[in-house]
C-alpha cells in the first residue's frame, strides 16, 4: 500500500469516526431530574431549569452535545487535513 493510500484510507475512517460522533451529539440528553437532585444535594435549592418534552434538562444537553461535537469537528479536520495531503502525494 503506498503512502497515498494509506493517507486516503485514514481519511475516510477519520470522515466516518467524525460522521458517528456528530450523530451521536443529537442523541445524547441529560435527565432534568438527575440536574435537580445533584444541584439541589449541592445548594439545597431547585435550579431554574428549561425542560423539554422528553424530559431533558435543555441547557445540560446543549452544553454535553457541544462537546460531542468539539471532537466530531476535530475529528472533520483530521480527515481533511491527511486528504490534503494525499492529493499533495498525488500531484508528485
Amino acid at each position: 500500500m503506498t503512502t497515498k493510500e494509506w493517507l486516503t484510507w485514514a481519511s475516510i475512517a477519520a470522515f466516518a469516526i467524525s460522521a458517528l460522533l456528530w450523530f451521536a451529539s443529537t442523541l445524547i440528553t441529560v435527565d432534568a431530574d438527575k440536574i435537580a437532585k445533584a444541584y439541589e444535594e449541592e445548594t439545597g435549592w431547585g435550579p431554574a431549569q428549561i425542560v423539554e418534552e422528553d424530559g431533558s434538562d435543555f441547557c445540560a444537553t446543549v452544553r454535553i452535545q457541544s462537546k460531542w461535537s468539539r471532537w466530531a469537528s476535530l475529528a472533520t479536520a483530521i480527515a481533511l487535513a491527511l486528504q490534503a495531503v494525499a492529493t499533495a502525494c498525488n500531484s508528485n
